[in-house]
């Protein structure tokens, strides 16, 4: 990114519009993601603290720029709303680079003698003291929130929902019907592998936006429906499989859970197989 963003534009909105311009920001943005986004840009990670001390009138946020860290402290306030809009104006300081305008020296070395001066300059040079770097803050901080709300707003599925959350992970139940054929059961056996398609598209679709999406095939389960099913035929005896019984909800529970968990941070498009080694034959 060009340096020398805050300068560009004849207005603080027109400038504040040249900094969102540069950003690639991802379609589906949320306050975690944009930190992010900001994060890689600024090479280094982002702390955000409430701050009692902030009053949440003409002060409502800090930003301290080290070289380790970016430090945001925000007044505290019951509405989220009001706390996300502190954080991007000082967000949007870190995009303009506002920490690299210089205050004079000497002018530091007056007010506060006993502080390490960079960090002071630092501090003065984004703070009410101007009220031009102010404007293009806060306008650059409405363009974010805007575009975190038309994210919010997209249709309301959980697709979206997961989208705006960052990501996530979708289980899909399949069968050992979808992995090998069974007679006189054409359309479950179609779904089953339908279903298993589904599976491995969605996964390559959603990658982008962090979601995994994978299946879990089980094969017969003590379930209700089959203990007390008294039409031959709807399910196999459990000496047909390998282990020797049918399997318990809670088995195919634990696979579930595992696929939904952070231990398969690494699976996506995958089909785990709960079948009492059935199809292993």
């Amino acid at each position: 990114m060009d340096t020398g963003l805050y300068l560009k534009g004849p207005t603080p909105g027109e400038r504040a519009a040249v900094a969102f311009n540069s950003l690639t920001l991802p379609t589906h943005l949320s306050l975690e993601r944009l930190v992010s986004v900001i994060e890689g840009l600024r090479r280094r990670p982002i702390a955000i603290e409430a701050a009692g001390f902030l009053s949440g009138g003409s002060v409502c946020g800090l930003w301290l720029a080290t070289d380790e860290v970016e430090v945001i402290l925000h007044a505290v306030s019951p509405s989220g709303l009001h706390r996300q809009q502190f954080v991007l104006h000082e967000l949007g300081h870190m995009v303009l680079r506002h920490d690299e305008l210089a205050v004079p020296l000497d002018y530091v070395g007056v007010l506060f003698p006993n502080l390490p001066a960079g960090l002071v300059r630092r501090v003065l040079a984004r703070t009410s003291f101007s009220d031009e770097l102010e404007a293009t803050a806060e306008s650059l901080a409405d363009l974010f929130a805007a575009a975190i709300r038309n994210s919010a707003r997209e249709p309301r599925s959980f697709i979206a929902a997961m989208r705006y959350a960052g990501g996530g992970s979708i289980i899909n139940i399949c069968s050992t019907s979808g992995l090998v054929a069974f007679e006189d059961n054409f359309a479950y056996v179609a779904s089953k592998w339908a279903v298993r398609g589904m599976t491995k598209a969605a996964a390559l679709e959603l990658a982008a936006d962090g979601i995994r999406v994978n299946a879990v095939c089980p094969g017969e389960t003590e379930t209700p429906m089959l203990l007390n099913s008294s039409e031959p035929g709807t399910a196999l005896p459990p000496e047909s499989f390998p282990l020797g019984r049918w399997a318990k909800p809670e088995e195919i529970a634990s696979a579930v859970l595992f696929l939904a968990s952070d231990e398969s941070s690494y699976m996506s498009g995958s089909e785990v197989v709960v079948d009492g080694a059935y199809t292993a034959a």
